[in-house]
């Protein structure tokens, strides 16, 4: 039971950790809001973010398969 406690407990910082990632973003672009913004500068910023998430949605399914299969 602690093992998943601690999957559960890493999961939800991998969660937490994003969404503090794009809240920053959205307060990088709100101040920038009358300056212009590099299209790579804000695709250098979510490239990570997006393969945070993938390996959040996989982590997602491959405890959905584990709760299918016990």
């Amino acid at each position: 039971m602690a093992a998943k406690n601690s999957a559960n407990e890493q999961f939800q910082n991998e969660i937490d950790d994003v969404s503090a990632s794009v809240q920053a973003l959205c307060e990088l672009l709100a101040a920038a809001q009358n300056a212009k913004v590099s299209a790579a500068c804000v695709h250098a910023i979510l490239k990570p973010m997006a393969r945070r998430l993938d390996v959040v949605a996989s982590t997602a399914a491959d405890a959905q398969l584990v709760l299918k299969t016990s």
